[in-house]
């Protein structure tokens, strides 16, 4: 009878083992396609998918990049990520860029848009540029070349700056477009 129990539990103990090594290496990371450069810079990466970075200051701003794949460089402090979404609270108002990839360098807090970005603050004013650069540490975006769109106006121009924590955008040689039905009336915020 204790034989036959000894047996048992040895098989039971056997099984449970399998079980957990074919856990352990179904869990373990896939291998990236040969040739995929996945961050700037050699060293130590960790590859993340499906992935949300938040930076959260004492001052109470909040940085916060969703991601599709992305890849952390320890030796450089750099996030590389694809399918970007990167929204910068400020004072109860989010402002969202959305952008194909992002380079983030978390040590120097810049964000580095190099295949074009599309910003929106919620109160209706949209920007979209070809590459843009976001600085966390001044709270300023920007861009060589810019198109700004609001309620019933659109501007064109070049060295787009714009403060999302003060309201406030300047843009060289601006070109206009406007639409005076759809304007806001002074003294109301957009």
């Amino acid at each position: 009878m204790i034989g036959k129990l000894t047996w048992g539990l040895a098989a039971v103990a056997f099984l449970a083992g399998a079980y957990l090594l074919v856990q352990n290496l179904s869990e373990s990371p896939r291998p990236l396609p040969e040739g995929r450069n996945v961050g700037n810079g050699g060293g130590a990466k960790i590859i993340l998918r499906v992935v949300e970075i938040v930076e959260v200051h004492s001052e109470g701003r909040i940085y916060r990049l969703a991601s599709d794949n992305a890849s952390y460089s320890i030796p450089l402090g750099r996030v590389v990520a694809s399918g970007v979404r990167l929204s910068l609270q400020e004072r109860g108002e989010n402002v969202v860029a959305s952008a194909p990839s992002a380079s983030w360098d978390l040590n120097d807090g810049r964000i580095d848009l190099t295949k074009g970005v599309a910003v929106e603050n919620g109160t209706g004013w949209t920007a979209t540029a070809p590459q843009a650069s976001v600085d966390l540490k001044s709270e300023v975006i920007m861009a060589e070349k810019a198109r700004l769109a609001g309620p019933g106006i659109t501007v064109e121009g070049r060295n787009l700056r714009w403060w999302w924590q003060d309201r406030t955008v300047a843009l060289d040689s601006p070109r206009s477009s406007i639409l005076p039905g759809r304007v806001q009336a002074p003294g109301r915020e957009g």
